[in-house]
């Protein structure tokens, strides 16, 4: 008579809710383990990120086992799910990406400290992206006095250098406060924005140009 071969197998077949959320979101991991081999598995333990069971499969039984993904860490991220017992083991890694959240910064602004009505000028800065996560559907806005200027840009994938054209005859006689202040999204549209402050003066103002700059009070 034959001598029966017995074999311990087991199948692990993982599916991840979402392999991208952001770090204030969850995704659902559901994992199924299968025995396809010829023999009890008793004593199984299954663990994932630390939480364990135990559990046993007979001959082509498959059971199904559940987590949530709970992660305030941004970056690529891998966690393993295993099961095993003295005599199988099979593991599968999860791989996933948690975003931060979308952060811009206003830096290197470049304004002339003082101007004249009659000079043309421009104002730079540069929108640096400080985040893993992109930033979506941000708008720039320039305001000093009543006058503002707006733009919008669909995303902010990478640093962006902006220059804005501007006349003395926009500002007023002597000190002004002008603001860069950029709103934006992340995927979810969820809003945050920023702002910076900077001043630029408006000197050797003569009696008709001041009268004209009544209007920038």
């Amino acid at each position: 008579e034959d001598e029966k071969t017995y074999s311990r197998e087991i199948k692990i077949e993982c599916e991840l809710e979402r392999e991208e959320f952001y770090y204030y979101e969850q995704s659902e991991l559901k994992c199924k383990i299968k025995n396809e081999g010829n023999t009890f598995l008793d004593g199984l333990n299954v663990c994932f990120e630390g939480k364990c069971a135990k559990t046993d499969l007979g001959i082509s039984q498959e059971k199904e086992f559940n987590y949530t993904l709970d992660k305030p860490v941004a970056g690529k991220q891998e966690s393993l799910f295993k099961a095993e017992n003295l005599d199988v083991s099979k593991a599968e890694y999860i791989r996933y990406t948690v975003l931060d959240a979308p952060k811009i910064a206003i830096k290197n602004i470049e304004a002339p400290k003082d101007a004249e009505y009659n000079d043309n000028f421009k104002v730079e800065f540069l929108l640096s992206k400080e985040s893993i996560s992109v930033p979506e559907n941000v708008k720039i806005k320039l305001l000093h006095n009543n006058f503002e200027q707006e733009w919008e840009l669909e995303g902010l994938s990478e640093n962006r250098k902006t220059a804005v054209n501007m006349k003395g005859k926009e500002l007023r006689k002597g000190a002004n406060e002008l603001k860069i202040f950029v709103e934006y999204e992340d995927g979810n549209g969820k809003k945050y924005e920023t702002e910076e402050k900077f001043a630029i003066e408006l000197v050797n103002v003569t009696l008709v140009q001041n009268i004209l700059l009544v209007f920038n009070q």
